[in-house]
Parts: structure tokens; C-alpha cells; sequence
């Protein structure tokens, strides 16, 4: 059994990145266009930060934290994408867009569905305040989730759609977080 201290030390760590991720994303100036980003960051912190204050639903929390375990496969893919080693039809490309979407859904889409459920149909203990808070950022990350698993069918080629090219400005599958500048 892990204890409760363990796993306050992993919900510190993981407010710590979101905290660090929040700072970065200002100081490079894509904050005011990673608005979907800076949301999700936001909810994670306070919800994380409720979570050590009570000392409640570490669980909860675990749980949360399978949706960043698909972000490595996200990072990866970015990263193969940028090195021009994206070519469709490669085993070792098509094996890692094919996980990367595997990976979607069992660490985004179903840990937060589970959650959801949870919480809307088999939750009594929980306060309302914070019940209700956890509904609402969980619904915002569903939303999230359904964006960028949209987002990258259309821009990895799957159900027809034309692989699309990525460069170092456009490559977040949720958009570009540079500022167009007008001519």
C-alpha cells in the first residue's frame, strides 16, 4: 500500500511542473495563445492544491496523473516530427502515431470518463464545492482531450485525411502558439 506522504510528494512534484510549464509558456510569449493550455494548467494546480490542502482523494489524483503519461508519446512524436523523420509508410513512424493514439484514449479518454462517472454518479462524500469544481475541470478536459485527438487524426493522416507537414512555429496538434504578426 503506498502511503499518503508518497503521494503528496508526487502531487508537489506535478504542481511544480504545471507551476514551471505556466512561467515558461509567459516568458517565451505564447501564453496569450495557449489560452486552452493556461486553462487546463490553471484547474490542475488549484485542483492538485485542494487535493494536499484536505489531504482527500489522492486516488482521484493518481488517477488524474495517466493523462500525462500519454504526453510523453505526444513529446515524442513532436520531436520526430520537427527532425523531418515523420515519413508516412515507415514502420517505426506509423508503430509510434499508432501508439500515440492507443495512448489517447487509455490514459486521456478513459481515466477521465472514469472520473467523471465517479464523480457524477457514484460520489456522496465528496463536498459539493469541490465536487462540483472537479466536475467542471474534468469536463473542460474532456473537451480538451476530444480537441487534440481531432487535432491529430486530421494532422497524423487517419480516416483519409492528408498527413500534414509541421514546422518548429506550427507544431502544437492544438495550433500554433506563435503570435501572427500582420503584414
Amino acid at each position: 500500500m503506498v502511503s499518503h506522504l508518497g503521494l503528496a510528494k508526487v502531487v508537489k512534484v506535478t504542481v511544480g511542473y504545471f507551476i514551471y510549464d505556466l512561467i515558461d509558456m509567459y516568458i517565451h510569449g505564447e501564453a496569450p495563445n495557449s489560452k486552452e493550455y493556461f486553462v487546463h494548467h490553471s484547474l490542475v494546480i488549484t485542483a492538485f492544491t485542494v487535493i494536499l490542502i484536505t489531504g482527500k482523494l489522492f486516488g482521484f489524483a493518481m488517477i488524474g496523473l495517466l493523462v500525462e503519461v500519454q504526453t510523453i508519446f505526444l513529446h515524442l512524436r513532436t520531436m520526430v516530427r520537427l527532425a523531418g523523420c515523420s515519413k508516412r509508410g515507415t514502420t517505426a513512424y506509423n508503430a509510434l502515431i499508432n501508439a500515440n493514439m492507443l495512448c489517447l484514449f487509455l490514459f486521456r479518454h478513459i481515466p477521465v470518463t472514469y472520473l467523471l462517472y465517479v464523480m457524477l454518479v457514484k460520489d456522496e462524500k465528496t463536498p459539493l464545492v469541490l465536487r462540483t469544481f472537479l466536475i467542471g475541470g474534468l469536463s473542460f478536459l474532456s473537451y480538451h482531450n476530444t480537441h487534440l485527438t481531432i487535432s491529430m487524426i486530421k494532422a497524423d493522416g487517419f480516416f483519409g485525411y492528408e498527413m500534414q507537414a509541421l514546422d518548429e512555429d506550427s507544431v502544437d496538434p492544438l495550433g500554433s502558439v506563435k503570435v501572427k504578426k500582420e503584414k
